[in-house]
This record gives C-alpha cells, structure tokens and sequence, in this order.
C-alpha cells in the first residue's frame, strides 16, 4: 500500500510539473485552456494532500489566511444585489488558493524550480521575439492580428490583451538570465531590459507599458550594487534616447505614435491627471464605480454585479457628454472594482491580506536579497497601482498572472 502511495505521488508531481511548466501556454490558449490547467492541478495537488496529509500543517497559515478571505467572498454574496452572480464568482475563487499550494509544494523541489523557470523562460522570449516580428510584418508568425490599430496581440490573436501576460513574466524571465550569465556578461542583462522595455512600448497598452516601466525602474533601484550605479544610468540614458529617436523616426500618423501623441495632447488640455480620466471611458467606470460604493457603502453590491449596476439609469449623469461609457463588464481598475463590488468590509479585508503577505516577502526579501522574489514582489505591488486601468482581478487570465507571481513571492518567505 505503502508503494502504491508513493507511487501515486510520484505521477501526481510529475503531472503538476508538466502542468506548472506549461502555465504560459495555457495564458495565450484561452480561457477554457486556463481554467482546466487550473482545475487539473488542484485536482492532483488534492490526491498528494490526501495521501500525505501532513502537508497541510506546512501550509496551515496560507490555509487560514486564504479561507478568511474566501468566506469573505462567499458571505457577501448574500448582500449583493445579484446572490447568482456574486455566488458564482465567490465559489470559482476557491480554485486559486490551492493552485497557489500547489505552485508552492512544486517549487518546494530545487530541481522542478528551475525547470520551470528555464521553461517559462523560454516560451516569454518565443512571445517577445512574435511581438518584433508582429510589429514589422502587421501579423504575428501563426498570422493572427489584433483588431485595434496600435496595439499588438501576439498569439492571443485578435485579443490585444498581451500586456498583462508580458508584464507578468518579463521580470522573473529576466531574472532567469540574470542568474546564468557570468558577471562580465551583466552589461547584456541591462541592454536585454532595455529592448524587454522598447517592446512593452510597442505592445501599445499604455497602462501596462507604465506599471512595466516602474517595476524595471525599481528593480534596479532596490538590486543595483554600487559598482554598477554606472549601468542603471546608462539604461536610464539609453532608453530615452532610444524612445525619443523612435517617435522621431516614425510618422505622425502611425497608429502606436497617434496612441502616445493623443493622450499627451489629452493630457495637456486638461487642468491636471484627475480631469483628464474624468474624461475618458476609464474615468466614466470609475465615477459609476464611486456611485455604485456611496449607495452600498458597507458590502457593495456584489461581486460580479458591476456589469449589472452600471448600465441603470440611476448612475446617468445628465452633466456628463459621455456618461453613455458608463456601462462595462467591470470598473478597469482595481480599487474601484473592490471597492463598489465588496464594499468598504471586504476592501479592508482584501488590503489587509495582501498587505500582510506583500509586507513579510520585502521582510524576507531585505534578507534573503532573492531575485525572483523581488520580481514577483514589484509585479503585485504594480497590480495595486492607484488610477490605472486594468482588467477584471476575478478574470481567468489576469488573476492566474496574478496568482502565479503572488505563489513565487511567499514562496521565498520560507513559509512552509
């Protein structure tokens, strides 16, 4: 019996492997891909708790810690305006806390750790090298286009949504070769961000453009050694060289300078950067978002119901020219979307778990000085960013991003 267990566990690991490893792939298949990659290691990762359940006692406060929060979720279902939909997306939320037990019991294996770091890798510079190539020949190497003139998509074809993806990845891959270059190599590393930057320009999110920016900028800031202060200028120097000699070089009328251009000009012709949001589409979700908290200030009305409130007529503005953009599936911004779905209980819940977790991993960080922790660490700090737009953090692909580089920050807290 004793045989068969091991055994068990042994293809359940192996599994889970080939699972965690191909993440990325699962990223840029859709959905239903991402869901069932999740789905399938929690059910794995389950068969090995089962059959060795003193694992459970090396993960209790993760455990705890992610079970307050989801009967959060689930108790303010029974407040919301929608019971259906906000219990739907409570119950589907209880998929991640156990893929993240699962990354961590993997990563637990040094061996499986860095295969999967070289694997995903790998599969972000297949995407970075698409992205050059998409960039120049107005179709990526399968010959998917995005639909928006500007924006790239990759392989996500016509969802140009490829931002967050690069985002989420462009660190811990950089990180990767970082480790594995030998020290006279380093000035290839700081070239290597600066083209990983360019590209996350020519990508045309401009919010992911701008959290991508702080989080190199900041990266080099807390794990730049003093002999090297030299290089991070240089980045600085060449990057905005490099930027200034693009816009130069390319037409008024291309699609990515029109996209910089306008909001530049937008920006300009506003008294400051709040009057400017208030008069974009973004801004429109936001003030709906700020109506929707004032008139259920305590539990907001639900998770997954912003899509429903919104569109009342209620939150029309009659001031407003463009309070017709009111309306979406979710607030595009963080904040916002906790705040008038949960309420100001479940906001303060929600910062306080994230809080203590991002908290004790800069502790541990300070003293470990552990690279792929700090990568992991500047890219969920950058999803809490104030005022820029993002996508829903209950979504399948954003929240599976999300969840993969919060696993590999607690990771190095030694947490068991």
């Amino acid at each position: 019996m004793k045989y068969l267990n091991n055994s068990l566990i042994s293809y359940s690991e192996k599994i889970l492997l080939l699972l965690l490893v191909t993440i990325p792939i699962q990223l840029l298949s859709g959905s239903a891909v991402i869901n069932v990659g999740v789905i399938l290691s929690n059910f794995f990762m389950l068969i090995i708790l089962f059959i060795n359940r003193q694992l459970f006692n090396n993960y209790y406060k993760i455990i705890y810690a992610f079970l307050f929060l989801s009967a959060s979720l689930i108790i303010n279902s029974f407040f919301s305006t929608s019971f259906e939909s906000s219990i739907s997306r409570a119950i589907s939320f209880l998929r991640f806390p156990l893929y993240v037990i699962a990354i961590l019991y993997i990563f637990s294996y040094e061996n499986y750790r860095r295969k999967i770091y070289f694997y995903w890798t790998i599969i972000f510079f297949i995407v970075f090298f698409d992205l050059i190539f998409e960039y120049y020949s107005g179709h990526n190497i399968l010959g998917f286009r995005s639909y928006m003139p500007g924006r790239l998509a990759s392989f996500l074809n016509k969802e140009p949504i490829i931002g967050n993806y690069y985002l989420g990845f462009s660190l811990l891959a950089l990180s990767f070769v970082f480790n594995y270059v030998r020290q006279k190599k380093r000035l290839f590393i700081f070239f290597l961000s600066i083209v990983i930057i360019l590209i996350g320009f020519l990508i045309g999110e401009r919010s992911n453009f701008i959290k991508l920016f702080i989080i190199f900028f900041a990266f080099y800031i807390f794990f730049i050694e003093k002999k090297n202060i030299f290089y991070f200028l240089l980045i600085i120097l060449t990057l905005l060289i490099s930027l200034t000699m693009f816009i130069k070089t390319k037409p008024i009328n291309s699609p990515i300078i029109h996209r910089w251009i306008s909001i530049t000009n937008q920006i300009e012709n506003k008294e400051n950067i709040f009057s400017f949001i208030n008069s974009t589409q973004y801004g429109q979700h936001y003030k709906t978002a700020k109506k929707i908290f004032i008139k259920y200030p305590v539990f907001g009305s639900g998770l997954k119901t912003f899509r429903i409130e919104s569109f009342k007529t209620e939150y029309v503005d009659l001031t407003d020219p463009m309070t017709n953009w009111r309306g979406a599936t979710h607030p595009h911004q963080v904040h916002y979307e906790i705040l008038s779905e949960t309420g100001l209980i479940g906001y303060i819940i929600f910062f306080s778990f994230f809080s203590y977790f991002v908290i004790i991993s800069i502790n541990s960080f300070i003293r470990t000085k552990n690279i792929y922790q700090l990568s992991s660490i500047l890219f969920v700090i950058s999803a809490f960013i104030p005022l820029l737009p993002g996508g829903s953090f209950f979504s399948s692909y954003g929240a599976t991003i999300f969840w993969v580089n919060f696993s590999v920050m607690i990771f190095y807290n030694r947490i068991k």
